[in-house]
């Protein structure tokens, strides 16, 4: 059962209120602690995954071993979520939430012992990494789909914006705290994360809202799953997100990629590109901090549209400054309204996907974004080999128009399941 009602929401009237949701975040106590619970665990997450490829090649001296630690990472990360969203819809929350955020941080740990000197194995540091994966990933596909048993329906979309501004600043933040833990010593990063976790986990301890949905999956565990499968599969409006979302994930994705080594190999100095990516970043969480402000001025069709269309004419623009510290600008503008359009989606997808089955369904729906997407960087780094930096934007800004071009298809599969 929900924990509030729309009627125990104060009404936002004020300029502020409309901009930020301040009242929403101010006024409820199981909110605050559902967003600063994973505040520092993802900046220390973000950290930690940039010092991973570093620690491994530095021991190893090979990419090979450094690519498949990062590849057996990425697929206990998405086998996590899978399972955990499973778990979300099927058993109760809170314990798992907490167990799983205890049993990575202790992981964690167990990392940075194995980064000390003299302690390092790659078959170790390998495993125990994809344990800490899969463990957070749980963690996280239970938490994720309980924004809606703390907040009225009205106010999800705001909430999520709060969401946003977090993942958002983890990811300005994390990099460069990264770097600086790392020359420390190798083991910081890891021990930062473990504590990140363990963090979270206590912040769920005081939450007395019910997180479990009003009813609940009643398939075995497998059959759960596979039924979230076919929900997706036979639903038109996941599979034109999915679809939608892959391509703008791919292109925004693959510019940032790109713009850091363009700059690079422009001669950019590693502390200037480092602003330069934070000032992208700055540009995102304002955007996030926006999100109920767009949310009302834009209708959710006309925003799909707008998010589609700034990211492909963003990146259009990027291509022809890709070597210049000017590249901030047009990748700043194409993050914008990202924010606010993955908050009005999933406000969206709570309306239309019953609340037995949420967790798996947005789960899948993200991590088949998240890992497709990810995909995009092998051929783009072919493109640009092959050809150039500017060839590779111009692949992204192609991508993104792709983005642009189905989102009348998810537009319209939301119309159409409205007026069922």
């Amino acid at each position: 059962m929900r924990a509030v009602t729309a009627s125990d929401w104060p009404k936002f009237g004020s300029v502020n209120s409309a901009f930020l949701g301040k009242e929403l975040f101010l006024k409820t106590l199981d909110f605050r602690l559902y967003w600063l619970s994973d505040v520092l665990a993802q900046i220390t997450g973000v950290a930690a995954g940039l010092a991973v490829p570093l620690v491994v090649f530095r021991h190893t001296q090979d990419m090979v071993a450094t690519g498949i630690v990062s590849t057996a990472s990425g697929i206990a990360s998405m086998a996590g979520a899978i399972v955990g969203g499973t778990i979300a819809d099927k058993y109760a929350r809170k314990p798992v939430i907490i167990g799983s955020n205890l049993l990575a941080g202790f992981l964690a740990f167990g990392l940075a012992w194995t980064a000390l000197p003299g302690n390092f194995s790659v078959g170790l540091f390998g495993t125990l990494l994809c344990a800490f994966m899969f463990c957070y990933s749980i963690g996280q596909a239970c938490a994720d789909p309980s924004l809606p048993q703390l907040v009225a329906e009205e106010d999800i979309a705001a909430a999520q914006g709060f969401i946003q501004a977090r993942m958002q600043f983890a990811g300005l933040i994390g990099p460069l705290l990264g770097g600086v833990l790392i020359d420390v010593g190798e083991w910081v990063p890891f021990a930062a994360a473990g504590t990140g976790c363990l963090v979270a986990g206590a912040c769920f301890l005081f939450i007395r809202a019910d997180l479990n949905p009003e009813s609940r999956a009643t398939e075995n565990f497998f059959a759960a799953t596979a039924k979230g499968f076919a929900i997706v599969g036979a639903s038109p409006v996941l599979r034109s997100l999915i679809t939608m979302q892959v391509f703008a994930n791919a292109a925004l994705s693959g510019a940032l990629f790109l713009a850091v080594v363009s700059l690079e190999n422009a001669g950019f100095t590693g502390v200037v590109i480092g602003i330069a990516r934070s000032a992208i970043g700055v540009i995102g969480i304002l955007g996030a901090l926006a999100t109920r402000f767009i949310q009302r001025t834009l209708a959710f069709r006309t925003l799909m549209l707008v998010n589609t269309g700034f990211l492909a004419a963003a990146l259009a623009c990027a291509a022809l400054v890709h070597d210049s510290l000017a590249v901030v600008v047009p990748l700043g503008i194409a993050v914008l309204f990202a924010p606010a359009a993955g908050a009005v989606i999933y406000a969206k997808l709570v309306e239309l996907i019953d609340e037995h089955a949420f967790g798996r369904v947005t789960t899948i729906q993200s991590t088949t974004v998240t890992t497709l997407s990810g995909v995009w960087n092998t051929p783009l780094g072919y493109i640009t080999s092959a050809w150039s930096f500017l060839a590779g934007f111009w692949a992204c800004a192609g991508l993104a128009v792709l983005g642009f071009a189905t989102t009348f298809l998810f537009n319209s599969a939301v119309a159409r399941s409205e007026t069922r």
